[in-house]
């Protein structure tokens, strides 16, 4: 009788060729799934590359904006400072011609004295005018009267009467080398409202202003009518 050997299956370390064939045939539908975990990662660290570079590009772009912004206010603030200069230099230009003297020679200045009880007079000054521009005259003021009003006598023709009379002007105008010679009848300044009571040989100060904004300051001699 020949000896042998008894194969069972249940020594673990022989395998039945049922159980292997059962075996290969289950790795084919696992193969795929290993595959795909093992691409994972790299896919994810690609994903991760990606948001990363995306991050540097818009840190760089909104830091290249903000020197572009910080450049523009820098130039706007630059362009601020800048203009008031100019302005104040037109400022002071303008101030300083107002502050120079109307060129008018005085040839004569007088004030209508008039009672204590009257209230408003007129006042008659001659000017000659040598330079060759025009001066308009816009107005004039007196310590000695509360309101002055530049006047202008016209004659007019209504009904085929001729008839004169006084009205207010905005302005009197010294010709270029001429002469604007005010008088009762004429031209005129009235003084309104008046402050102190005028006597006969008293000078009143009066100012005129020109339309440039320069003055004029005389002294007119209050004079009987």
């Amino acid at each position: 009788m020949t000896k042998g050997f008894l194969i069972t299956s249940s020594n673990p370390l022989i395998t039945s060729p049922n159980r292997m064939s059962r075996r290969w045939r289950v790795l084919p539908l696992l193969l795929p799934g290993l595959l795909m975990a093992c691409q994972a990662p790299q896919e994810t660290a690609t994903s991760v590359s990606s948001v990363s570079a995306v991050s540097t590009v818009s840190t760089s772009e909104a830091a290249t904006s903000g020197a572009a912004a910080d450049h523009s206010a820098h130039g706007a603030h630059s362009m601020a400072s800048a203009a008031p200069a100019s302005g104040a230099g037109v400022s002071g230009a303008a101030t300083a011609e107002s502050a120079q003297p109307l060129a008018l020679e005085v040839r004569a200045a007088g004030v209508t004295a008039v009672p204590p009880s009257m209230h408003e007079t007129a006042a008659y000054v001659t000017l000659h005018n040598p330079g060759e521009q025009d001066i308009v005259l816009v107005g004039a003021s007196t310590p000695a009267a509360e309101h002055t009003m530049l006047m202008e006598t016209v004659i007019t023709d209504a009904s085929g009467t001729s008839m004169s009379g006084m009205v207010e002007v905005q302005s009197l105008t010294v010709p270029a080398g001429g002469e604007l010679a005010m008088a009762s009848g004429g031209d005129h300044i009235m003084l309104m409202g008046l402050t102190q009571p005028l006597e006969e040989g008293q000078e009143m100060a009066l100012t005129l202003q020109a339309q440039d904004g320069r003055t004029l300051e005389l002294n007119a001699v209050v004079e009987r009518p």
